[in-house]
Protein backbone atom coordinates (compact mmCIF):
# COMPACT_ATOMS: atom_id res chain seq x y z
CA UNK A 1 0.00 0.00 0.00
CA UNK A 2 2.84 2.38 0.82
CA UNK A 3 4.47 1.53 -2.51
CA UNK A 4 1.25 2.26 -4.42
CA UNK A 5 1.00 5.68 -2.81
CA UNK A 6 4.37 6.79 -4.21
CA UNK A 7 5.10 4.57 -7.23
CA UNK A 8 4.19 5.91 -10.68
CA UNK A 9 5.27 2.99 -12.87
CA UNK A 10 3.80 -0.21 -11.39
CA UNK A 11 1.01 -1.53 -13.62
CA UNK A 12 -0.12 -4.86 -12.10
CA UNK A 13 -0.36 -6.24 -8.57
CA UNK A 14 -1.39 -9.84 -7.91
CA UNK A 15 -2.01 -10.66 -4.25
CA UNK A 16 -4.35 -13.67 -4.48
CA UNK A 17 -4.55 -16.00 -1.48
CA UNK A 18 -2.25 -14.02 0.80
CA UNK A 19 -4.36 -13.97 3.98
CA UNK A 20 -5.06 -10.27 3.57
CA UNK A 21 -7.87 -9.17 5.89
CA UNK A 22 -10.15 -6.15 6.02
CA UNK A 23 -7.46 -3.95 7.56
CA UNK A 24 -5.09 -4.67 4.69
CA UNK A 25 -7.88 -4.08 2.18
CA UNK A 26 -8.72 -0.72 3.74
CA UNK A 27 -5.07 0.29 3.57
CA UNK A 28 -4.85 -0.73 -0.10
CA UNK A 29 -8.09 1.14 -0.79
CA UNK A 30 -6.61 4.32 0.66
CA UNK A 31 -3.62 3.94 -1.66
CA UNK A 32 -5.89 3.37 -4.66
CA UNK A 33 -7.52 6.73 -4.08
CA UNK A 34 -4.31 8.54 -4.99
CA UNK A 35 -2.53 6.04 -7.25
CA UNK A 36 -2.56 6.95 -10.96
CA UNK A 37 -0.53 4.14 -12.55
CA UNK A 38 -2.00 0.78 -11.47
CA UNK A 39 -4.07 -0.96 -14.17
CA UNK A 40 -4.71 -4.36 -12.54
CA UNK A 41 -5.33 -5.39 -8.93
CA UNK A 42 -6.14 -9.00 -8.01
CA UNK A 43 -7.15 -9.78 -4.42
CA UNK A 44 -9.12 -12.99 -4.94
CA UNK A 45 -9.03 -15.59 -2.19
CA UNK A 46 -8.37 -13.14 0.64
CA UNK A 47 -10.72 -12.64 3.60
CA UNK A 48 -11.41 -8.98 2.86
CA UNK A 49 -14.88 -9.35 4.38
CA UNK A 50 -17.65 -6.79 3.77
CA UNK A 51 -15.71 -3.90 5.30
CA UNK A 52 -12.66 -4.48 3.12
CA UNK A 53 -14.75 -4.82 -0.02
CA UNK A 54 -16.68 -1.65 0.80
CA UNK A 55 -13.39 0.20 1.15
CA UNK A 56 -12.20 -1.05 -2.26
CA UNK A 57 -15.54 -0.11 -3.85
CA UNK A 58 -15.39 3.37 -2.36
CA UNK A 59 -11.84 3.80 -3.68
CA UNK A 60 -13.14 3.18 -7.20
CA UNK A 61 -15.20 6.35 -6.91
CA UNK A 62 -11.96 8.35 -6.89
CA UNK A 63 -9.58 6.12 -8.85
CA UNK A 64 -9.79 6.78 -12.60
CA UNK A 65 -7.01 4.52 -13.92
CA UNK A 66 -7.63 0.96 -12.64
CA UNK A 67 -8.90 -1.23 -15.49
CA UNK A 68 -9.07 -4.74 -13.97
CA UNK A 69 -10.19 -5.75 -10.48
CA UNK A 70 -10.58 -9.29 -9.13
CA UNK A 71 -12.19 -9.79 -5.71
CA UNK A 72 -13.51 -13.35 -6.08
CA UNK A 73 -13.95 -15.38 -2.90
CA UNK A 74 -13.24 -12.43 -0.60
CA UNK A 75 -16.33 -12.82 1.64
CA UNK A 76 -18.17 -9.96 -0.05
CA UNK A 77 -21.78 -9.82 1.16
CA UNK A 78 -24.91 -8.30 -0.38
CA UNK A 79 -24.05 -4.79 0.75
CA UNK A 80 -20.55 -5.01 -0.74
CA UNK A 81 -21.75 -6.33 -4.11
CA UNK A 82 -24.38 -3.59 -4.30
CA UNK A 83 -21.60 -1.08 -3.56
CA UNK A 84 -19.60 -2.39 -6.52
CA UNK A 85 -22.71 -2.22 -8.70
CA UNK A 86 -23.33 1.38 -7.64
CA UNK A 87 -19.75 2.33 -8.48
CA UNK A 88 -20.14 0.81 -11.96
CA UNK A 89 -22.85 3.34 -12.69
CA UNK A 90 -20.28 6.14 -12.46
CA UNK A 91 -16.83 4.62 -12.97
CA UNK A 92 -15.55 5.06 -16.53
CA UNK A 93 -12.18 3.28 -16.34
CA UNK A 94 -12.87 -0.26 -15.07
CA UNK A 95 -13.00 -2.81 -17.90
CA UNK A 96 -12.94 -6.14 -16.04
CA UNK A 97 -14.54 -7.09 -12.72
CA UNK A 98 -14.56 -10.49 -10.99
CA UNK A 99 -17.13 -10.83 -8.18
CA UNK A 100 -17.29 -14.62 -8.11
CA UNK A 101 -18.14 -16.71 -5.04
CA UNK A 102 -19.71 -13.98 -2.94
CA UNK A 103 -21.36 -14.73 0.41
CA UNK A 104 -24.99 -14.07 -0.45
CA UNK A 105 -27.57 -15.37 2.02
CA UNK A 106 -30.72 -14.00 0.36
CA UNK A 107 -32.61 -15.65 -2.49
CA UNK A 108 -34.13 -12.36 -3.64
CA UNK A 109 -31.22 -11.70 -6.04
CA UNK A 110 -30.86 -8.06 -4.96
CA UNK A 111 -27.23 -8.03 -6.06
CA UNK A 112 -28.08 -9.30 -9.55
CA UNK A 113 -30.77 -6.65 -9.91
CA UNK A 114 -28.32 -3.89 -8.98
CA UNK A 115 -25.64 -5.25 -11.32
CA UNK A 116 -28.18 -5.40 -14.14
CA UNK A 117 -29.10 -1.78 -13.48
CA UNK A 118 -25.41 -0.86 -13.62
CA UNK A 119 -25.03 -2.57 -17.00
CA UNK A 120 -27.78 -0.39 -18.47
CA UNK A 121 -25.72 2.69 -17.58
CA UNK A 122 -22.06 1.65 -17.74
CA UNK A 123 -20.37 2.03 -21.14
CA UNK A 124 -16.81 0.86 -20.41
CA UNK A 125 -16.98 -2.53 -18.65
CA UNK A 126 -16.04 -5.32 -21.06
CA UNK A 127 -15.71 -8.38 -18.80
CA UNK A 128 -17.92 -9.37 -15.86
CA UNK A 129 -17.39 -12.61 -13.94
CA UNK A 130 -20.20 -13.73 -11.61
CA UNK A 131 -19.47 -17.39 -10.91
CA UNK A 132 -21.33 -18.92 -7.99
CA UNK A 133 -23.51 -15.91 -7.17
CA UNK A 134 -26.83 -17.69 -6.68
CA UNK A 135 -28.30 -16.38 -9.93
CA UNK A 136 -31.65 -17.98 -10.87
CA UNK A 137 -33.88 -17.48 -13.91
CA UNK A 138 -35.18 -14.18 -12.52
CA UNK A 139 -31.67 -12.78 -12.20
CA UNK A 140 -30.78 -14.08 -15.65
CA UNK A 141 -33.82 -12.30 -17.09
CA UNK A 142 -32.77 -9.01 -15.50
CA UNK A 143 -29.18 -9.35 -16.73
CA UNK A 144 -30.27 -10.18 -20.28
CA UNK A 145 -32.71 -7.25 -20.32
CA UNK A 146 -29.80 -5.03 -19.31
CA UNK A 147 -27.56 -6.48 -22.03
CA UNK A 148 -30.20 -5.64 -24.60
CA UNK A 149 -29.32 -2.00 -23.85
CA UNK A 150 -25.61 -2.39 -23.00
CA UNK A 151 -23.04 -1.39 -25.64
CA UNK A 152 -19.71 -2.43 -24.11
CA UNK A 153 -19.75 -5.86 -22.41
CA UNK A 154 -18.09 -8.59 -24.49
CA UNK A 155 -17.52 -11.37 -21.91
CA UNK A 156 -20.02 -12.61 -19.31
CA UNK A 157 -19.26 -15.54 -17.02
CA UNK A 158 -22.37 -16.90 -15.24
CA UNK A 159 -21.07 -20.41 -14.61
CA UNK A 160 -21.87 -22.33 -11.42
CA UNK A 161 -25.20 -20.65 -10.78
CA UNK A 162 -28.81 -21.87 -10.75
CA UNK A 163 -30.01 -20.78 -14.18
CA UNK A 164 -32.72 -23.02 -15.67
CA UNK A 165 -34.55 -23.39 -19.01
CA UNK A 166 -36.22 -19.99 -18.72
CA UNK A 167 -32.76 -18.47 -18.57
CA UNK A 168 -32.14 -19.82 -22.06
CA UNK A 169 -35.28 -18.03 -23.22
CA UNK A 170 -34.07 -14.76 -21.71
CA UNK A 171 -30.77 -15.17 -23.56
CA UNK A 172 -32.63 -15.80 -26.82
CA UNK A 173 -34.64 -12.58 -26.43
CA UNK A 174 -31.49 -10.57 -25.76
CA UNK A 175 -29.34 -11.77 -28.65
CA UNK A 176 -31.02 -9.92 -31.55
CA UNK A 177 -30.84 -6.68 -29.54
CA UNK A 178 -27.20 -6.86 -28.44
CA UNK A 179 -24.26 -6.22 -30.77
CA UNK A 180 -21.26 -6.54 -28.45
CA UNK A 181 -21.43 -9.77 -26.40
CA UNK A 182 -18.95 -12.30 -27.79
CA UNK A 183 -18.44 -14.83 -24.99
CA UNK A 184 -20.83 -16.32 -22.45
CA UNK A 185 -20.11 -19.12 -20.00
CA UNK A 186 -23.19 -20.89 -18.64
CA UNK A 187 -21.39 -24.04 -17.51
CA UNK A 188 -22.60 -25.80 -14.37
CA UNK A 189 -26.17 -24.49 -14.48
CA UNK A 190 -29.58 -26.12 -15.03
CA UNK A 191 -30.46 -25.23 -18.62
CA UNK A 192 -31.39 -28.77 -19.68
CA UNK A 193 -32.41 -29.45 -23.29
CA UNK A 194 -35.23 -26.88 -23.29
CA UNK A 195 -32.94 -24.05 -22.24
CA UNK A 196 -30.24 -25.13 -24.66
CA UNK A 197 -32.65 -25.19 -27.61
CA UNK A 198 -34.03 -21.75 -26.74
CA UNK A 199 -30.52 -20.40 -26.49
CA UNK A 200 -29.69 -21.86 -29.90
CA UNK A 201 -32.75 -20.21 -31.42
CA UNK A 202 -31.62 -16.84 -30.15
CA UNK A 203 -28.11 -17.26 -31.48
CA UNK A 204 -29.35 -18.51 -34.83
CA UNK A 205 -31.68 -15.52 -35.26
CA UNK A 206 -29.08 -12.90 -34.31
CA UNK A 207 -26.83 -13.63 -37.31
CA UNK A 208 -23.67 -12.16 -35.77
CA UNK A 209 -20.26 -13.29 -34.55
CA UNK A 210 -19.90 -15.12 -31.24
CA UNK A 211 -16.57 -16.49 -30.03
CA UNK A 212 -17.18 -18.66 -26.96
CA UNK A 213 -20.10 -20.67 -25.62
CA UNK A 214 -19.80 -22.64 -22.37
CA UNK A 215 -22.53 -25.22 -21.74
CA UNK A 216 -20.78 -28.03 -19.89
CA UNK A 217 -22.61 -29.73 -17.02
CA UNK A 218 -26.14 -28.46 -17.73
CA UNK A 219 -28.00 -31.79 -17.79
CA UNK A 220 -28.59 -31.41 -21.55
CA UNK A 221 -29.91 -34.59 -23.18
CA UNK A 222 -29.50 -35.80 -26.76
CA UNK A 223 -32.28 -33.56 -28.13
CA UNK A 224 -30.49 -30.49 -26.83
CA UNK A 225 -27.11 -31.68 -28.09
CA UNK A 226 -28.47 -32.33 -31.59
CA UNK A 227 -30.05 -28.87 -31.66
CA UNK A 228 -26.80 -27.28 -30.55
CA UNK A 229 -24.83 -29.24 -33.15
CA UNK A 230 -27.19 -27.96 -35.83
CA UNK A 231 -26.35 -24.42 -34.76
CA UNK A 232 -22.61 -25.11 -34.57
CA UNK A 233 -22.59 -26.72 -37.98
CA UNK A 234 -24.17 -23.68 -39.63
CA UNK A 235 -22.42 -21.00 -37.56
CA UNK A 236 -19.05 -19.82 -38.85
CA UNK A 237 -17.98 -17.80 -35.81
CA UNK A 238 -18.11 -19.97 -32.67
CA UNK A 239 -14.64 -21.49 -32.48
CA UNK A 240 -14.57 -22.37 -28.78
CA UNK A 241 -17.29 -24.22 -26.89
CA UNK A 242 -17.64 -26.70 -24.02
CA UNK A 243 -20.18 -29.53 -23.80
CA UNK A 244 -18.68 -32.14 -21.51
CA UNK A 245 -20.15 -33.52 -19.33
CA UNK A 246 -23.83 -33.57 -20.33
CA UNK A 247 -26.02 -36.70 -20.56
CA UNK A 248 -26.42 -36.06 -24.30
CA UNK A 249 -22.72 -36.79 -24.86
CA UNK A 250 -21.73 -38.98 -21.90
CA UNK A 251 -24.60 -41.48 -21.71
CA UNK A 252 -23.50 -45.07 -22.40
CA UNK A 253 -26.66 -45.51 -24.49
CA UNK A 254 -26.12 -42.44 -26.69
CA UNK A 255 -27.50 -42.97 -30.19
CA UNK A 256 -25.41 -43.10 -33.34
CA UNK A 257 -27.44 -40.23 -34.81
CA UNK A 258 -26.36 -37.96 -31.96
CA UNK A 259 -22.74 -39.05 -32.30
CA UNK A 260 -23.00 -38.36 -36.03
CA UNK A 261 -24.40 -34.87 -35.33
CA UNK A 262 -21.47 -34.07 -33.05
CA UNK A 263 -18.97 -35.44 -35.56
CA UNK A 264 -20.50 -33.38 -38.38
CA UNK A 265 -20.48 -30.20 -36.26
CA UNK A 266 -16.82 -30.67 -35.35
CA UNK A 267 -15.91 -31.38 -38.97
CA UNK A 268 -17.73 -28.24 -40.08
CA UNK A 269 -15.76 -26.20 -37.55
CA UNK A 270 -12.49 -27.60 -38.83
CA UNK A 271 -13.43 -26.62 -42.39
CA UNK A 272 -14.67 -23.15 -41.52
CA UNK A 273 -12.28 -20.22 -41.27
CA UNK A 274 -12.82 -19.50 -37.57
CA UNK A 275 -9.21 -19.73 -36.42
CA UNK A 276 -8.06 -22.44 -34.02
CA UNK A 277 -11.01 -24.60 -32.93
CA UNK A 278 -10.95 -25.30 -29.17
CA UNK A 279 -13.49 -27.79 -27.83
CA UNK A 280 -13.68 -30.28 -24.95
CA UNK A 281 -15.15 -33.12 -27.01
CA UNK A 282 -14.04 -35.30 -29.90
CA UNK A 283 -15.62 -37.96 -32.09
CA UNK A 284 -13.84 -41.09 -33.25
CA UNK A 285 -14.75 -44.27 -35.13
CA UNK A 286 -14.19 -47.65 -33.46
CA UNK A 287 -12.87 -50.76 -35.14
CA UNK A 288 -16.44 -52.01 -35.64
CA UNK A 289 -17.42 -48.79 -37.44
CA UNK A 290 -19.32 -47.07 -34.61
CA UNK A 291 -18.93 -43.39 -33.80
CA UNK A 292 -18.02 -42.69 -30.17
CA UNK A 293 -17.53 -39.48 -28.22
CA UNK A 294 -14.84 -38.62 -25.68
Amino acid sequence: AELLESNRTLREVWLDNNEIGQDGAQRLAKALQINTSLKLLSLSGNKLRPAGNLAIANALQLNTTLKQLAVAATDADTTAIIAYATVLQHNTSLQSLDLSRSLLKSNQEETTVHLAQALTINTTLKRLILQKNGIHDFGMERLMAALARNTSLTHLDLSRNLIGPDGGQSFAKMMPLNNTLECIDLSHNRLKAAGCLRLCEGMDSSHRSFNFLGLSNNNIDENGIVGLCRLLKNDNTIATFTLWPNPGVTSPTISQSTCQAVQDALAAKERAEVGIVKVDITAYVTADGLIRLA
